[in-house]
């Protein structure tokens, strides 16, 4: 079994019931996402609505269109059940530390600008609620993540908590 499909297995295996039930009980799921050797279930239309990219994939103009599986090479089934999980109506989820930096990743890919903007929102109120706990090598990844999906909002939080470090601090980082 290659890397993909144990770490999909393994994935699935960690999952609660309640998580890997994403499908609403009044609607048969109509399509796979496919994990190395584990499938999810989900609506195409409900995927269509919450995502612009899931839209253009699912048009008859690609090859998923005509699809009833869409395999999804190198997404972890664990961080790709939290996301639909965020964009899934009747769930009541938090986000935490553990699941928004995996997510927000995906949420860049398929476009999912309202749980981008609950990401930025938690992760603004995570860093001033942390602000003097957070490490220098932190303050650094978390700049640098919001830069890179172009956060502003999160970009500042994190430049004000860095502007409270220590200059010798942050420069001896190895990401400076």
């Amino acid at each position: 079994m290659d890397e993909v499909s144990t770490d999909s297995v393994e994935d699935l295996e960690k999952l609660t019931s309640r998580e890997k039930n994403l499908a609403s009980p009044f609607n048969e799921p109509n399509i796979a996402l496919v994990f190395g050797t584990s499938k999810v279930y989900v609506q195409r239309d409900h995927l269509i609505d919450v995502s612009p990219v899931f839209e253009a994939m699912i048009s008859s103009k690609f090859l998923e269109g005509s699809l009833k599986e869409i395999p999804l090479p190198g997404k972890k089934l664990s961080h790709f059940i939290h996301f639909l999980r965020y964009l899934s109506p009747g769930f009541e989820d938090e986000l935490t530390e553990d699941t928004v930096h995996h997510m927000l990743p995906l949420a860049e890919e398929y476009q999912t600008d309202n749980l981008k903007i609950r990401i930025e929102e938690f992760l603004i109120n995570s860093i001033r609620s942390q602000s003097d706990s957070i490490t220098s090598v932190q303050t650094i990844k978390y700049i640098i993540e919001a830069e890179k999906y172009e956060m502003n909002g999160y970009l500042n939080a994190c430049i004000a908590v860095a502007s409270r470090k220590t200059f010798n601090k942050l420069t001896s980082s190895p990401k400076f």
